[in-house]
C-alpha cells in the first residue's frame, strides 16, 4: 500500500493508471490520488461519490471542485468532509448556507469567517446562541444584523 500511495503521490500517471488508482481498496491511496492537481476533473468529481470519508475529505479540499460538488459534500454525514467543505475558499454561498444551517460550534466559526459568505448565509449564523459565530456574522453584516425600521 505505502507503494501505491508513493504512485497516487508522486508518480508519472496515464489515463489508465489514475483509473485503476481510483479503484484501490487502501482509502489512503485514493485519498493521495484525490489531492494531485493534475488528477482529470471527471475523475476529481467522481471520487467526491467515494464510499470512504477521508477520500471524500480530501476531494472536499480541492479548490478546483465544481460548486455542484463542493454542495453535495456539504450535506455529507461526516464531519470532517464538512469541515473541509467549509475550510476550502472556493466554496460556493450555497454550501456555506447549508454548513451554517446545522454544523458544529467548528465549521459554523469557519463559515462565519469565510470571504464568499453571502448575507443570507452570515444572517443564517444568527441563531441566539451568542456563540463566536453568531458575533463575527453580526460584525460583518451591514448595520450589526438588526432588522431594518
Amino acid at each position: 500500500a505505502a507503494t501505491r500511495r508513493d504512485v497516487a503521490a508522486r508518480g508519472l500517471l496515464t489515463a489508465e493508471g489514475f483509473a485503476r488508482l481510483m479503484r484501490d481498496p487502501d482509502p489512503a491511496v485514493r485519498a493521495t490520488l484525490a489531492r494531485r492537481a493534475d488528477l482529470p476533473d471527471e475523475l476529481l468529481e467522481r471520487m467526491a461519490g467515494d464510499r470512504h470519508p477521508a477520500v471524500r475529505e480530501a476531494v472536499a479540499g480541492a479548490l478546483r471542485l465544481s460548486d455542484e460538488a463542493l454542495n453535495r459534500l456539504a450535506f455529507d454525514r461526516e464531519e470532517s468532509v464538512r469541515l473541509a467543505v467549509a475550510r476550502n475558499r472556493n466554496a460556493p454561498p450555497t454550501a456555506l448556507e447549508v454548513l451554517a444551517a446545522n454544523s458544529s460550534a467548528q465549521i459554523r466559526l469557519l463559515v462565519a469567517e469565510h470571504r464568499r459568505a453571502s448575507e443570507p448565509v452570515l444572517l443564517r449564523l444568527l441563531n441566539g446562541s451568542g456563540d463566536r459565530a453568531e458575533r463575527i456574522a453580526r460584525e460583518r453584516l451591514p448595520g450589526g444584523g438588526k432588522p431594518a425600521q
